[in-house]
């Protein structure tokens, strides 16, 4: 078996993976409860500065930089 630590990007990769098709994508058996949960972190990703930039680095697999304001 693969530890984590000798592989974290691959790991990372999959959690972000889990992490965007549980945000984006809806679930037949999915609760009422975690439907809510879905919009509730839907609701962080696009009204936190964090929780976006975060988002971004992800997505590229690299740090993001941005510029201030």
């Amino acid at each position: 078996m693969r530890s984590f630590v000798t592989e974290p990007m691959q790991y990372g990769a999959q959690r972000f993976s889990w992490w965007m098709t549980s945000m984006l994508h809806r679930f037949p058996d999915a609760d009422e409860f975690q439907h809510k949960v879905q919009l509730a972190e839907l609701d962080y990703v696009t009204g936190s500065r964090a929780a976006s930039t975060a988002l971004a680095e992800n997505s590229v697999g690299l740090p993001f930089d941005t510029l201030d304001d």
